[in-house]
């Protein structure tokens, strides 16, 4: 399946432009540290 993540970025940020992207990869673990720091830090949060 074909798919462009700098388009579905940029139209997810016309929804809205406080969105947070962290690439990762679950084959690799690139990424997972910064997610899971992101996790950490918006434990709890009601948005």
């Amino acid at each position: 399946m074909e798919f462009d993540l700098d388009e579905f970025q940029a139209n997810a940020l016309r929804i809205n432009p406080q969105l947070t992207f962290i690439a990762l990869s679950a084959k690799t673990g690139e990424g997972l540290e910064e997610w899971y720091q992101w996790l950490k830090r918006n434990a709890g949060s009601t948005g």
